[in-house]
């Protein structure tokens, strides 16, 4: 079997590809992100790792995959004004601020009525999990299991903010 995954790999290669991140050469040298990896980004405060992530999370989202993000620093509440803002083209500080002009959110609820609203019966998903302490690997487990049980979904990307807090079990 290890001989014809190898051959099919080369014969067939736009067949080989895991969830792609969005960054053209990042996505041309790894070929995506692949079940059972562990990817990290890693740098100083400030430098971007989170609109990173959220960037890749929105990607997955937008290929029709369900992400759990799942944050410790950052509220709830900052994480989906920082997703909307990417998804809909309006400044994030205008969320933040409460500035949205009317012709803004106009342009925000089409957006939602109509590719967001197709997105989701293709069966994307977006969920925001914040866990302010104790975020453990047994805590990460049980709030994959919870949304299995009480949405019974799969979720297919799990990105973790913050990792320096997290706890081992």
């Amino acid at each position: 079997m290890g001989y014809l995954f190898f051959i099919s790999k080369i014969t067939n290669p736009k067949l080989q590809v895991g969830l792609l991140t969005g960054i053209e050469p990042l996505d041309r040298i790894t070929r995506g992100l692949w079940k059972g990896e562990l990817g990290l980004i890693m740098g100083r405060t400030g430098i971007g790792k989170s609109f990173l992530a959220l960037y890749f999370a929105r990607t997955s989202y937008f290929n029709g995959l369900k992400v759990l993000y799942i944050t410790e620093e950052m509220p709830k509440l900052q994480v989906c004004m920082r997703f909307d803002s990417s998804i809909s083209g309006i400044e994030y500080r205008k969320f933040k601020y409460g500035e949205i002009l009317p012709s803004e959110q106009d342009r925000w609820e089409l957006r939602f009525k109509t590719d967001l609203d197709e997105l989701y019966k293709m069966g994307a998903r977006f969920y925001v999990s914040h866990i302010p302490v104790g975020c453990t690997l047994e805590v990460i487990r049980s709030e994959i299991e919870h949304i299995r049980i009480s949405k019974g979904e799969k979720i297919d990307l799990l990105i973790k903010s913050n990792n320096e807090q997290l706890n081992h079990v």
